[in-house]
């Protein structure tokens, strides 16, 4: 569960990073200024009448940028100007509230909500924003999800992990009790795989005696395989 989320994390770093370089040819001034948390310029920028959505080549727009940046001066001059909350980025399918909820930025998330994004998404692998709130242990974040309609128990697509899983794997023994007084659930386990021969085994292939289950895992069973004693005792 570590290696995913720090894979998941590195997934956002590169993600940003390759914008300008995979960009169309089209006016990338706001999102670029956005990148480099130049709030003067983006201000100077929406009073020309730039387009608001314009997106770097991965997707990313001015409005990622600035959550991502974590400057709430940004985000609330980008969605008083009327930029679109729901764009998606191209790799990975994230709006710009997973890059608020992935620090936990408890302002920004406030901000994009009131503004009318989804806090019942998922990106294109089925983590959803409620999940990377969950990694941070931003109690107030996750708060703030569940009360505006994120799935507690929703599950990845991959693996069928939840929030409270991500939790678990990370010591977030704060963020496990709000997760369970707001319906967790204890017992839900991860998908299970067969690993044979060196790759995972598709769903028709004929086991043999040498096959390795992986999954089939409790939040627990996360918590005890990180030596993540707090987040054992909360559960």
């Amino acid at each position: 569960m570590s290696y995913k989320t720090l894979t998941f994390s590195l997934a956002i770093v590169a993600l940003l990073a390759c914008s300008v370089g995979l960009a169309d040819a089209q006016d990338l001034r706001l999102p670029d200024a956005a990148m480099n948390n130049d709030l003067d310029l983006v201000i100077s920028l929406l009073g020309e009448g730039v387009d608001l959505n314009t997106r770097h080549g991965d997707g990313n727009t001015a409005l990622h940028w600035s959550a991502h940046r974590r400057n709430p001066r940004l985000v609330k001059a980008l969605i008083e100007a009327g930029a679109n909350t729901e764009v998606k980025t191209r790799i990975g399918g994230m709006t710009p509230l997973f890059m608020a909820a992935k620090t936990g930025d408890v302002k920004i998330i406030e901000l994009l909500l009131q503004a009318g994004a989804s806090a019942d998404i998922s990106n294109t692998n089925g983590t959803t924003p409620l999940m990377l709130a969950s990694g941070s242990g931003k109690i107030h974040a996750i708060k703030l999800l569940l009360e505006n309609g994120a799935d507690v128990n929703a599950r990845d697509v991959t693996n069928g992990q939840t929030a409270l899983m991500f939790a678990a794997a990370l010591n977030r023994d704060k963020a496990i009790k709000m997760l369970v007084e707001h319906g967790a659930d204890l017992d839900v386990l991860t998908k299970v795989a067969y690993v044979q021969k060196g790759r995972r085994a598709a769903v028709d292939d004929e086991l043999d005696e040498r096959a390795v289950q992986m999954g089939g895992n409790a939040a627990i069973h996360f918590a005890a395989r990180e030596g993540a004693f707090g987040a054992v005792h909360a559960l």
